[in-house]
């Protein structure tokens, strides 16, 4: 027999597993850990999983996600935010200004301040590369998380089942998928599930920069008309930015080298922490506001970006997904110890009636502040002036935006209070 055609020859195995997440980014990390410290069996699926090695050798790269306190005291509740403590930056306060390029900002300021609500950080800033790391680390010895390193091709319901098939010819039964695919997610659109789409002609530049002076854990966002520019504090003398602009001019900015593009971001930036220079890689992307007409399908739900897409002025894009993941984990396991079928229309539409008003009020928010803000309106800009000062010298009204932004506030899920499943 020729040795080389035998050495190609893949045998097909069924596998069985609880739950199938498809997709291994933040949110499909988050939410097999979250779901195997529960006892249910899960398969983790998808085509990229990095190996431990590389997550281990990968240099700073400059992608960083601020984590609310509620998502916080879910990574807590799981046990991986020991791991994690030591590389977060904690966000003390948030000074939020309109401005212009080249003129500052502007006078009226909105500043928060976490000693208003309590003796905890609004927030923390965490590298990518250690999320992703200490998620691989403990999801690689976890004994209910099975990972496949491949492609779904498609899946098809059988016998109160979905199965899911794989590129290599494996199939792995599972009651429930938990799409973590990302935006335009394969998963959705192989169930006939349709998005709404809002292209918002703006194009997200993201780095990080090292600065001369020490942040002292402030984070800033300036509202310019192009779009807003968030500065937020990492460890040392390094702060990660992402810079919104209009589409053309995004795309423009993107190409330039480091220098040009230090001189494009100054007038903006200022010079309120000294020197800059360009410390991480640059990433851009477009922006468009992405909602799914239904966050479950047949023995199937849609998880974090998989569901919806906002704008990044707020901040909250991976924390949205955190709740996605806290709430669809207290339904599941909820349903399983009580004995009920975990992927039936019943069980998986808890959910989607939980996250669906929430996500809702965060899409249209951030949509309707990017079009307040993202003008030169001398109308308008007097009066977000105006309303940024009100805010600022009303104490009940700053507490309530703060436990916002914090994600303490609605009904939340008992992981986001830090109380195990």
């Amino acid at each position: 027999m020729d040795n080389h055609k035998f050495s190609r020859l893949h045998i097909t195995m069924m596998y069985n597993s609880d739950i199938v997440i498809i997709g291994s980014g933040l949110n499909g990390l988050t939410l097999s850990l979250v779901l195997g410290t529960t006892g249910l069996k899960v398969a983790l699926v998808d085509g990229n999983t990095l190996a431990t090695d590389y997550l281990s050798n990968q240099k700073f790269d400059g992608k960083a996600y601020a984590l609310t306190i509620a998502s916080q005291r879910l990574l807590k509740a799981v046990n991986i935010w020991p791991a994690l403590k030591k590389n977060a930056q904690p966000i003390l306060d948030i000074k939020v200004t309109d401005g212009h390029p080249g003129a500052g900002p502007s006078p009226f300021i909105m500043h928060f301040n976490h000693n208003e609500i309590g003796d905890d950080p609004i927030a923390y800033m965490v590298e990518d590369r250690h999320l992703r790391q200490g998620f691989n680390d403990r999801i690689n010895v976890s004994n209910n998380i099975m990972r496949f390193n491949g492609n779904v091709i498609d899946n098809k319901l059988e016998n109160n089942e979905n199965q899911v098939f794989l590129e290599n010819g494996d199939i792995i039964n599972t009651k429930v998928i938990l799409a973590c695919d990302g935006r335009g997610s394969p998963t959705a659109k192989r169930a006939g599930i349709l998005f709404r789409n809002k292209n918002y002609q703006q194009q997200a530049l993201v780095t990080a920069l090292e600065h001369e002076k020490n942040h002292n854990g402030v984070a800033h966002q300036f509202f310019m008309p192009l779009g807003p520019l968030a500065i937020l504090p990492l460890r040392k003398n390094n702060s990660s930015i992402v810079w919104v602009l209009s589409k053309e001019v995004g795309e423009q900015t993107s190409k330039l080298n480091n220098n040009d593009f230090l001189e494009k971001l100054r007038p903006a930036f200022g010079n309120f922490l000294g020197d800059i220079k360009v410390s991480g890689e640059r990433f851009s992307y477009p922006l468009n506001l992405i909602t799914a007409d239904s966050f479950t399908g047949e023995r199937l739900a849609l998880v974090g970006d998989a569901a919806h897409s906002i704008h990044p002025l707020a901040g909250q894009g991976f924390n949205q997904g955190i709740r996605d993941i806290a709430t669809i984990a207290e339904v599941l396991v909820d349903a399983y110890r009580r004995g009920e079928d975990i992927g039936t229309k019943n069980v998986l539409n808890r959910y989607s009636a939980w996250r669906r008003f929430d996500s809702k009020s965060l899409s249209s928010s951030t949509d309707f502040f990017n079009t307040l803000f993202s003008n030169d309106n001398s109308y308008l800009r007097l009066g977000r002036n105006l309303g940024m000062g009100l805010i600022n010298n009303t104490s009940l009204l700053k507490q309530f935006l703060i436990r916002e932004a914090t994600g303490l506030t609605g009904d939340q899920p008992r992981l986001l209070q830090g109380i195990t499943l």
